[in-house]
C-alpha cells in the first residue's frame, strides 16, 4: 500500500482472478507475452492457476540488459527515463503495461540501429539462454541462419586445424619412466 496507493478500498468491487482468468487466457492465446521481469507476473498467475507456460515470453529486463549493459537499476520507471519514456503513472497495471510496451518499443528501435551480422552473433549467444530472445534480437535476419547453427555462438571462426596423416610404417609411442616412483 506505501509502494502503490491501492488500498482495500479501491479493490473491494474488483472481480476476483477467476472470474476474469478465462477472458486474459482467451486474450493472450499463442502470442507473445512482454514485460518488464515477466517471470514474476507470470508466478503470481500461475499461483491463481492461470498457466502462460507455453506462452513465448520476452522480458524487457533482459533485453535491456544485453543491449544497455550499463544501465543500472533497472525498475520499469528507471528504464523508461533512461530510454526518455515518461511513466503516465507508476505500479497500475494498465499503465506498467503501456510503459513497458514503449520501452520494448524503443529497445527494438535501438536493435534496428545495429548491422544485421552483428545482431545475429548476439542472438547465437542469446540462443543459448533465451531462444524467444534471441528470434527477436536477429530479426528476420534469423531465418537466414541455417538449421542448428542459430544454437552456436560464433564470435570468431573456429580455427582450422591440419588433416593428420598416416604414417608409414607406424611408430610406436614412447612411454617414459616415471622419476618419481621409487
Amino acid at each position: 500500500e506505501a509502494l502503490t496507493g491501492i488500498n482495500e478500498r479501491l479493490v473491494r468491487d474488483a472481480p476476483a482472478i477467476g472470474q476474469v482468468g478465462p477472458a486474459l487466457a482467451a486474450f493472450v492465446g499463442e502470442s507473445s507475452i512482454v514485460g518488464q521481469n515477466i517471470g514474476f507476473d507470470l508466478a503470481c498467475l500461475k499461483r491463481e492457476g492461470l498457466d502462460f507456460a507455453t506462452s513465448p515470453r520476452l522480458d524487457t529486463a533482459e533485453l535491456s540488459r544485453i543491449l544497455l549493459p550499463a544501465r543500472q537499476p533497472r525498475s520499469l520507471g528507471d528504464l523508461a527515463a533512461s530510454l526518455g519514456i515518461e511513466p503516465s503513472d507508476r505500479h497500475r497495471a494498465l499503465a506498467d503495461a503501456r510503459t513497458a510496451a514503449l520501452v520494448f518499443s524503443a529497445l527494438l528501435r535501438r536493435l534496428g540501429h545495429l548491422p544485421a551480422a552483428q545482431r545475429v552473433q548476439l542472438a547465437r549467444l542469446v540462443s543459448l539462454h533465451d531462444l524467444g530472445l534471441a528470434e527477436v534480437i536477429a530479426g528476420s535476419a534469423w531465418a537466414d541462419v541455417p538449421p542448428g547453427e542459430s544454437l552456436l555462438p560464433s564470435l570468431r571462426p573456429p580455427p582450422v586445424y591440419p588433416q593428420l596423416q598416416r604414417r608409414q610404417p607406424p611408430v610406436a609411442v614412447e612411454r617414459k619412466r616415471d622419476s618419481f616412483r621409487s
